[in-house]
């Protein structure tokens, strides 16, 4: 998706409020199934996460409850991305098989894929290495078949991912910068943040925390740039992190100082686990300093 500017996601959910309500209004349920899907996408987008769950839900209970075969595999798909940010996995992980099938039923390559992809994550969170890195590969394989960059960079990113929680930080960069190339080439400043975030936090496990940080400051430079208050809130907590581990302290305090209220928006688990987390660190950089005076 491409809205993630707040004036973007602002103006995109108006739009398509307004074409869902006219759906609505002539009775067109399919119209309405695939506004709900979208809305879903952008409030996704924006990482309005509960807002982005409810409308991709009414989605696919739509398209089940009237049969729209051909219309609920996106959905699905999408339903299954917030799922797993919601911590709901097992939940995730059923989605996404369901969407799987049914776009491997249709001989869809690109939204098999688009499952893989997604299905990959929910179980590197679930710490199932094994299975990821395998979907991650097929997934990467259905890429290089359909000659598709843009699908590839975002799955190389999973992959170097996956192969960073192996262990493999190595192949994990080599990965993030194959990503990073293809994101830069297309004009994906948003995934190419999330690569160069990802490759500063590889960097970070290396113990090179200057390449770390430096790597870290351009992500956080460009999602600030483009508006998107989540990501830059994530990129600039790893950026603190890395500066610590420098002993920039100052500096380590003013990220995530600058972090903080870019989150208050947010009330999804992992938003809130993150302020939490902030914020008992600069409690411990607070107490640290004092007890130094």
């Amino acid at each position: 998706m491409a809205c993630r500017q707040s004036h973007q996601l602002n103006e995109a959910v108006d739009y398509y409020q307004a074409a869902l309500q006219i759906r609505r209004k002539a009775r067109n349920r399919y119209g309405e199934a695939w506004l709900l899907n979208l809305l879903g996408t952008v409030y996704f987008d924006g990482h309005k996460v509960n807002d982005a769950y409810v409308h991709l839900k009414q989605s696919v209970d739509l398209c089940r409850d009237l049969g729209y075969a051909e219309l609920i595999s996106d959905p699905t798909t999408n339903l299954c991305a917030i799922s797993r940010q919601l911590g709901r996995l097992d939940e995730a992980i059923g989605l996404g098989r369901r969407a799987l099938a049914a776009y491997r039923g249709a001989g869809d390559r690109y939204g098999e894929a688009d499952a893989l992809g997604v299905l990959c994550e929910a179980h590197l969170e679930l710490g199932q290495l094994d299975l990821a890195a395998s979907l991650a590969e097929e997934s990467l394989a259905i890429t290089h078949e359909l000659d598709n960059r843009l699908l590839e960079g975002w799955v190389l990113i999973r992959r170097g991912k996956i192969q960073h929680a192996c262990g493999e930080i190595d192949q994990a960069l080599v990965s993030y910068h194959r990503s990073a190339t293809i994101h830069r080439r297309v004009g994906d400043r948003s995934r190419e943040a999330e690569v160069l975030d990802a490759t500063g936090t590889a960097y970070q496990a290396l113990g090179r925390e200057e390449e770390a940080v430096a790597f870290h400051r351009q992500s956080v430079a460009i999602h600030r740039d483009l508006g998107d208050r989540w990501n830059t809130a994530v990129a600039l907590n790893h950026l603190a992190t890395g500066l610590r581990e420098a002993g920039a302290i100052e500096q380590t305090r003013s990220s995530w100082q600058e972090a903080l209220p870019l989150l208050a928006e947010f009330n999804d688990p992992k938003s809130i686990a993150l302020r939490i987390s902030i914020e008992a660190a600069l409690s411990e950089l607070h107490s640290a300093s004092t007890s130094f005076d």
